[in-house]
């Protein structure tokens, strides 16, 4: 009778060391020397910027991320830059690199107002589309450009939720149209939790 062949372990082992390895194939990393110097560069251009929409009264020019404004009060409001927030890419397909902004007015009062601005250009002829008012006291968790897209994920209020404590985690798409920036899609994705509370 023919003998089989008897399969080692160290048969397996020898088999399976000559599978061919898989190369990686070769991408920018989000944390790479390149991606991070454009980003800074980006943010400085975006924190001495002048733009509409945040003030009835007409634009507002940042230096260094920075503006104040009198609205007649005894307290001085201001308009920053969330310099922390800023996504990169090109939303109009035009192989410039463009940016994202998130701005926030503190008012006199009790509300702090967030925007959403899309900058063309952002590095070497920035163009600030008008600003997009996100709502009072809501908070961006994460923003980033997808192709044309931005998607924000972002907690707001609920509908039985004070001004002073939103609740509701919701992921909305702005894209550009006819140059102004508009909200696509909004998406609830569920309730903040106890141990949720990492500051926004």
């Amino acid at each position: 009778a023919p003998v089989e062949p008897v399969v080692t372990p160290a048969d397996v082992v020898v088999e399976a060391t000559l599978a061919p390895a898989v190369t990686p194939s070769p991408r920018t990393e989000v944390g790479s020397d390149d991606s991070r110097d454009m980003i800074e560069a980006m943010t400085r251009a975006l924190g001495n910027l002048s733009y509409e929409g945040i003030l009835p009264t007409g634009a507002i020019s940042l230096t260094d991320g920075l503006a104040t404004y009198d609205d007649g009060s005894s307290i001085n409001p201001f308009v920053r830059l969330m310099a922390e927030l800023v996504a990169t890419g090109d939303l109009n397909g035009d192989g410039a690199a463009d940016a994202v902004a998130v701005l926030d007015n503190q008012s006199s009062g009790s509300g702090r107002f967030v925007y959403l601005v899309a900058v063309l250009n952002g590095l070497a002829d920035p163009k600030p589309a008008g600003a997009l008012l996100l709502g009072d006291r809501v908070q961006i968790k994460s923003l980033v450009v997808d192709g044309t897209r931005i998607v924000a994920d972002m907690v707001v209020q609920g509908a039985a939720d004070p001004l002073c404590c939103p609740s509701q985690k919701v992921r909305k798409v702005f894209g550009l149209e006819d140059g102004q920036l508009v909200e696509q899609s909004s998406e609830d994705i569920g309730q903040v939790m106890p141990d949720d509370s990492n500051g926004g």
